[in-house]
């Protein structure tokens, strides 16, 4: 069974994360720009709660472990490794500083070289946002873990994803994204809330819709206090997990963005989609993701870094992103056919 506001709400995360990833390479933002961002930054927080809704809804319930890992090969590590091949052939040949050289360091032998491929796949790290595939392939191994943790009565599910959530609050993200396990102990809590959500569907679908107000005051005071303690508008990073820097207020700010989501999906849903076009983004969801930041990469060649021009023209250039990227997909599926999901997921 298909539920229309959740594909509408995938459309609406990797729109965010696109926009997120637009802000390059633009700086020195003004405080009202930096409060916007602190509000739609964090996309890929969004995406794994919808991961961990619909791995409830669509798997759980009829689970066959080798079955389910390999669908999600075939779906979505052949096309990863297929682009980072990509990347790793032609990127040279066409940029002077290469993401993967900037974070581990240049390779002079070919035995270095090797290495240095080594942990491009294994890390995720031939397009920065490739750090999401070897993270959620964990995920997908620990299928069984966490099908026992939903199977635990609700007080004791809710107080795993309150523990969870605690300690994504004091990890904070990665630096660089550079530990897939670091990436599951920080967005943990956000997968089991999605499956929670999905697991009490006929309860929780609708209780947010008439709180919008509530969640909206509290993600506005959430995204001004971590602005004023932390002077950080993204969610917070660091390289040692295990070294103590504080909270990180906007763990809880997007939880509350994923339930305020869903109630205004709920309470808009009198709201036609007659272009069509969140049903395409949500349906070419993962393919947008692999390939928008060969776009970005392209269209930052024509841009100069510097002060921010503006939350319009941050808008302006996210959309041009995602429409030429939704345009790329649907050329690639026209050359490739069915085969295309090997290619771009």
């Amino acid at each position: 069974m298909r539920l229309e506001v959740f594909d509408k709400f995938r459309a609406i995360a990797i729109i965010l994360i696109i926009l997120d990833h637009s802000i390059q390479p633009w700086g020195n933002h003004p405080y009202y720009e930096k409060f916007f961002i602190t509000l739609v930054s964090g996309g890929s927080n969004l995406f794994v709660f919808i991961s961990g809704f619909f791995f409830h809804h669509v798997f759980v319930q009829d689970f066959h472990y080798k079955n389910f890992l390999i669908n999600k090969f075939k779906r979505v590590f052949i096309a990863y490794l297929s682009l980072s091949v990509l990347c790793l052939v032609f990127l040279p040949l066409i940029q002077d500083s290469l993401f993967w050289e900037r974070v581990f360091g240049q390779a002079d032998t070919l035995s270095e070289q090797a290495i240095l491929y080594g942990k491009v796949f294994l890390y995720g790290k031939a397009q920065a946002p490739y750090w999401y595939i070897p993270f959620i392939t964990i995920m997908f191994l620990l299928s069984p873990v966490f099908i026992l943790i939903l199977k635990l009565p609700t007080k004791w599910l809710i107080t795993v994803f309150l523990l969870l959530l605690v300690i994504a609050m004091t990890a904070f993200k990665p630096w660089h994204q550079m530990s897939p396990i670091h990436s599951v102990i920080y967005f943990s809590h956000l997968y089991i809330l999605g499956a929670i959500v999905s697991l009490h569907k006929d309860k929780l679908l609708h209780y947010f819709d008439n709180k919008l107000s509530i969640l909206g005051a509290s993600i506005l005071l959430l995204s001004v206090a971590q602005l004023h303690f932390y002077e950080k508008f993204r969610v917070l990073n660091k390289t040692n997990i295990f070294e103590f820097q504080g909270f990180d207020l906007l763990v809880i700010q997007k939880v509350l963005v994923c339930f305020f989501i869903i109630g205004l999906l709920n309470k808009l849903h009198f709201i036609k989609d007659k272009t069509g076009i969140f049903a395409e983004i949500t349906k070419a969801s993962f393919s947008l993701y692999f390939l928008h930041f060969f776009v970005i990469q392209i269209v930052n060649q024509y841009i100069n870094g510097g002060p921010s021009p503006g939350i319009l023209m941050i808008l302006l250039k996210t959309v041009f992103i995602v429409l030429t990227t939704l345009a790329l997909v649907k050329v690639i599926k026209w050359l490739f056919g069915p085969k295309s999901k090997y290619v771009i997921g």
